[in-house]
């Protein structure tokens, strides 16, 4: 099956119990959103990076899981174990996300139509209030990606700012991912 990217939205999740039946409906209609926490966000290009590389493992039938979704967070996890990759992105109350949303190719909603229902369950999700809000927390990036004392020095060396040899760190990890 093909699937677009129909773009980003951001949110606070208030219910995680009613964001998951969110997900679940919006499923039954062929969209699928993947929530990536903001503290993760060190710019949007490296997203931009992990959907274009989910979108060509669809597109050439090389994706190890059935949704793009979860093919999203297998690739930012760096893992090949699905039940890793939803731990690693587990949803949590009063948390900043950006909303990855995915539709396939005959799915009839677009991206209003998306945030327009989930506007509808504002006790459960706040839609756009938290947009360029994101903010990376570099010591929980470095933690989470157990990125090690020697990468940082190997890369560290060709870098001034932080986010940039975090960055490139990402990136690979992200390209990489699947590869073990």
């Amino acid at each position: 099956m093909d699937f677009d990217l129909l773009g980003f939205l951001f949110c606070i999740v208030r219910k995680r119990s009613k964001m998951e039946e969110i997900i679940n409906y919006l499923e039954s209609r062929n969209i699928f959103l993947a929530l990536l926490p903001c503290w993760l966000i060190i710019d949007l290009k490296i997203i931009f990076h992990a959907v274009n590389i989910v979108l060509k493992d669809f597109k050439m039938g090389e994706n190890r899981a059935k949704k793009p979704n979860l093919e999203l967070l297998l690739r930012l996890a760096g893992t090949d174990q699905i039940r890793e990759a939803i731990k690693f992105f587990e949803i949590k109350e009063s948390e900043k996300y950006v909303i990855v949303v995915f539709a396939s190719k005959d799915a009839s909603w677009n991206l209003d139509d998306v945030r327009t229902y989930l506007k509808r369950f504002s006790d459960a999700i706040e839609v756009d209030k938290y947009i360029n809000q994101c903010k990376p927390c570099i010591k929980r990036i470095i933690e989470q990606y157990r990125v090690t004392r020697e990468e940082v020095r190997a890369i560290k060396r060709s870098y001034d700012n932080v986010n940039e040899w975090i960055e490139k760190i990402l990136l690979e990890r992200i390209a990489l991912a699947l590869l073990k």
